[in-house]
């Protein structure tokens, strides 16, 4: 067999390192948002805490939006203030460096949890997952995509493990409890994910169920609703009165059906998204990955968190690429679960090179503002 560097072992400290340097790199240089409810929805609200901007969308008029994650930014921007440090465009820099951080973070525990079961634990693998240019340029975002992802990780790995670990009875109450909490947190921050969160249990149902796991996802679902009756308490304080925000987003979108007047997409619609838009051409890669995996790993819980979803998305009227980043997240763990449990080696080569060549050429995009005039701003 023909060496080369990636058949030698190499530590995984160094991959973590080459990770952790391109998501700095993107916090640094991705100024701006991907998509301008990241703004209006997230940093707007905080500039009303801060008492910098009080103008609001309609969407804070019709109450239907959520203040954890503001509130969460606005506890740090005091911080900062504390520290003396309250130019605006050095605050925004370092919301994106702790989200950055949260999002690497779960990147780290995702592979840790993974890489013995799905075969991933190998030099390739490493450096597709740390090196992924979507990560860095994600994970760099102040959305509430961004951070509610890396919460369902969280809660996804720690459910996984009170099933899997062979533990005592009290540890596993423990990890179920902080599941719940991430699991809460992640609907919160963006309530698409209630459906993510509604297929883990439906996995529960399927391969986990028992007695005494029943006791432990009562713990987990007590969790979660404590985090949506809380996240309620800083919506009293944001909007200054009590509201159900959850019912008013359900009644606005479903019912009165706001969400069709930004589009109705036909069922197939997130495919062309996909294939637009999602880094082509190694894109044709990753669906032919994810596929594989679905068929294979039918019982995995990341299976459960993306195809059903993907498929209740697919009936929802309105569809954007954003939506399905929660699917779209695993995309490299999908790839390197295709290349190492496949055999036909002269074409793997060529396929596992082309993804790495392009890859690197896509990292181009985390030296690159998001919105442009932002940058311009900055610079004057």
């Amino acid at each position: 067999m023909q060496k080369n560097i990636l058949s030698k072992k190499i530590d995984i400290k160094w991959f973590i390192l080459l990770g952790a340097v391109l998501h700095l790199i993107s916090t640094i240089y991705t100024v701006g948002f991907y998509n301008q409810d990241e703004h209006f929805q997230v940093l707007s609200p905080l500039e009303t805490l801060l008492g910098i901007n009080n103008s609001l969308t309609w969407e804070f008029s019709y109450r239907i939006r959520p203040w954890l994650q503001p509130y969460f930014y606005f506890y740090i921007a005091q911080i900062l203030n504390f520290l003396q440090i309250s130019d605006p465009f050095l605050l925004t820099f370092f919301l994106r460096l702790i989200s950055s951080i949260i999002g690497f973070c779960s990147i780290l525990v995702l592979y840790d949890h993974f890489k013995s079961r799905l075969n991933i634990d190998n030099n390739f693998s490493k450096l597709v997952i740390f090196s992924f240019a979507f990560y860095a340029y994600l994970h760099a975002r102040t959305s509430s995509e961004n951070l509610s992802i890396s919460m369902l990780i969280f809660g996804m790995i720690f459910l996984d493990k009170v099933f899997l670990k062979e533990d005592i009875l009290k540890r596993k109450f423990i990890f179920s409890i902080i599941s719940g909490v991430f699991l809460g947190l992640s609907i919160v921050l963006k309530f698409h994910l209630a459906v993510s969160v509604f297929f883990i249990y439906v996995w529960f149902l399927f391969f986990k169920l028992n007695i005494q796991n029943f006791k432990l996802i009562l713990f987990n679902a007590f969790s979660i609703i404590s985090i949506l009756l809380i996240s309620l308490v800083f919506d009293y304080f944001g909007y200054n009165q009590i509201n159900n925000t959850y019912y008013n987003y359900f009644y606005a979108n479903f019912v009165e059906k706001w969400f069709e007047s930004f589009g109705i997409d036909p069922w197939w619609y997130y495919l062309k998204l996909f294939l637009e838009r999602f880094y082509p051409p190694i894109n044709i890669i990753i669906l032919v990955s994810i596929i594989f995996f679905w068929i294979r790993e039918y019982k995995n819980i990341i299976t459960f968190v993306s195809l059903p979803v993907l498929i209740f998305l697919s009936l929802l009227s309105h569809k954007e690429l954003r939506f399905i980043f929660p699917i779209l997240i695993f995309s490299p763990f999908f790839i390197c679960y295709f290349f190492s449990n496949i055999r036909i080696n002269l074409v793997k080569n060529i396929i596992k090179y082309t993804y790495i060549l392009f890859n690197l050429i896509f990292l181009i995009t985390i030296f690159i503002p998001a919105t442009e005039q932002v940058k311009v701003y900055q610079f004057l």
